[in-house]
């Protein structure tokens, strides 16, 4: 039991000055398959990651393979990957990080790609394991009480990673969902609403990523933009100053890049809603993302 002196002590530790607080970014990038979530996760990563400091990509969909066709930008560089296993994996990790145990002592940067692919192995491990103890329970057959469990595990292992003196990146697929009230549908990130709500509100940034397709000089090009407010039909996300709805990749890097490091003389100009950034069709087919 904590003593009295413990305790106050503990309260004293657990004020800071906001003068002197450093921000740990906390992000997700979302969309549909092929847009470059991998890719711009990384390049966002890179523009933020303190010197010295590695990145540390966790890869549950072997998707590092499309960093390989950007080999001008070196963006494999500094980067370290690690196989996805399991939620007590993740646990672990976060352990070493908040136990500064070499090598995770010098992490700057944490990328989970893809953090709803994640969740849908750990309801795989939680249906195993339920159906082990219950002969009766159809094992390929998920059911409310399992959705639940897998829901409360990543909402509770989320919350303890979100805690690192680290900067972290959360990549996802995109789902749909409508409501059967306005009948209007909704583009958000691919988790259990629950989950999603839990992990949106502890994040500085949550934005949509696309890419659309159109003709520029007689060649079809991809332009890929973020959206960082929300709408009716997107969820989005900012506690960071962008001063339009939709932003290009590298001004988006370059906003959130200006806002970790020096937040205070940050300076914002309004971005048109047309990103310039093209990408050929021949380049994008080529990025398994």
């Amino acid at each position: 039991m904590p003593t009295a002196e413990e305790l106050l002590q503990g309260l004293k530790d657990s004020v800071q000055s906001l003068d002197s607080t450093a921000i740990n970014f906390k992000g997700m990038i979302y969309g549909p398959s092929g847009v470059g979530k991998t890719v711009e996760s990384v390049r966002l990563a890179k523009a933020i990651c303190p010197a010295g400091k590695k990145i540390m990509y966790i890869d549950a969909v072997e998707g590092w393979v499309a960093l390989l066709n950007h080999k001008d930008e070196n963006l494999t560089e500094n980067v370290d990957r690690m196989v996805y296993d399991s939620i007590s994996q993740l646990a672990l990790l976060g352990n070493a990080i908040a136990a500064r145990i070499a090598p995770f002592n010098n992490i700057g940067v944490l990328i989970f790609d893809e953090l709803s692919t994640m969740s849908k192995k750990d309801l795989d491990i939680v249906l195993a394991g339920r159906s082990r103890k219950d002969p009766s329970k159809d094992p390929d057959v998920p059911t409310q009480p399992d959705f639940f469990a897998n829901t409360e595990r990543m909402r509770r292992l989320t919350l303890e990673l979100l805690k690192l003196p680290v900067h972290i990146i959360v990549v996802s697929h995109m789902r749909i969902d409508k409501n059967q009230k306005t009948g209007v549908e909704t583009e958000g990130p691919a988790f259990m609403p629950k989950f999603s709500e839990t992990i949106k509100e502890n994040l500085h940034v949550v934005a949509k990523m696309v890419a659309d397709e159109r003709i520029l000089d007689e060649e079809t090009v991809y332009i890929r933009s973020l959206q960082v407010h929300p709408t009716k039909t997107v969820v989005a996300k900012t506690r960071v100053k962008f001063d339009s709805i939709i932003v290009a990749p590298d001004r988006f890097n370059l906003v959130l890049s200006q806002w970790v490091n020096n937040p205070v003389e940050v300076e914002y100009t309004v971005v048109d809603e047309t990103p310039s950034e093209t990408t050929t069709v021949a380049e994008i087919e080529s990025d398994s993302i």
